[in-house]
């Protein structure tokens, strides 16, 4: 290998993720329905944001909520696990994860492992499977969370909760700070995850490759792409998350050719 080029890094396939999530390694969830929405207004500092908006999240399901700035995305996800607007209803065995980019939450004196650790019940391998691929490597384990930087929290935050003792995930923004690589491993970490899954993302091609359906805040109502959104086939699945991930390299100006050829061969391949 010459002038930096990473040619076997960029080509490894998404099939040796080693995550291995299995359901049992989670709280079960027991009904028809995560979230239901029934005649749901919704306000806030005087502002109307959502009007009459029916609408379900079934389990297993992974929507992205989408939106313009200011449009409520953020509201919604606090309204749903506030159990507390009518018509809006979280069901009874949600354990909801939530990640929102408080670094309050988390304690300065433990260990970064410990920390993870305590919130899992995952084996200690894919635990740190996970870390590693969201850039938390093994000489992060013994340093004190108070010592790491603002970057470094979020993604102890994210892997916390991505490993955490729940069977709902609320993610909100949860791209920022995340390297190509990282959010690699977040997309593919998400398409295995057992649980169910709401996010808000400003990418595109991470919504994309993560999302099995679209829930869109547009003046004051509720679009529900349910009908038109299809699971996608995991080819397709692994497809747009390697073309999220080549959208990243042409953007990196760190990234080598060959790096950039590479990625669109194994593209191209699966496409074949």
């Amino acid at each position: 290998m010459h002038g930096g080029q990473h040619e076997p890094q960029v080509a490894k396939p998404l099939t040796q993720r080693g995550f291995k999530l299995v359901a049992t390694d989670f709280p079960s969830f027991t009904g028809k329905t995560v979230v239901t929405g029934l005649n749901v207004t919704l306000k806030q500092y005087g502002k109307t944001l959502l009007t009459h908006a029916d609408f379900q999240v079934l389990p297993h399901e992974r929507v992205a909520i989408v939106g313009p700035n200011g449009s409520g995305k953020t509201t919604l996800l606090q309204a749903i696990l506030s159990r507390r607007v009518p018509g809006l209803t979280l069901a009874p065995s949600a354990k909801v994860g939530v990640f929102n980019q408080d670094m309050t939450m988390l304690d300065g004196e433990r260990s970064v492992w410990e920390t993870v650790r305590r919130a899992s019940q995952l084996p200690d391998q894919t635990i740190r499977n996970v870390m590693g691929a969201l850039g938390l490597p093994a000489r992060f384990y013994q340093q004190q969370v108070a010592a790491l930087s603002g970057g470094e929290l979020v993604k102890l935050q994210l892997v916390a909760i991505l490993v955490g003792q729940y069977n709902v995930l609320m993610l909100d923004e949860p791209t920022n700070y995340l390297d190509v690589d990282a959010l690699e491993a977040l997309a593919a970490y998400l398409q295995d995850y057992p649980g169910t899954v709401l996010f808000v993302s400003h990418d595109q091609s991470f919504r994309d490759a993560v999302a099995t359906r679209t829930l869109q805040l547009t003046n004051q109502q509720l679009l529900d792409f349910a009908q038109v959104a299809v699971a996608p086939k995991p080819a397709e699945a692994d497809i747009a998350v390697l073309q999220f991930k080549y959208d990243q390299l042409m953007m990196d100006p760190a990234a080598t050719t060959a790096e950039i050829q590479a990625l669109k061969h194994q593209i191209d391949q699966l496409k074949a």
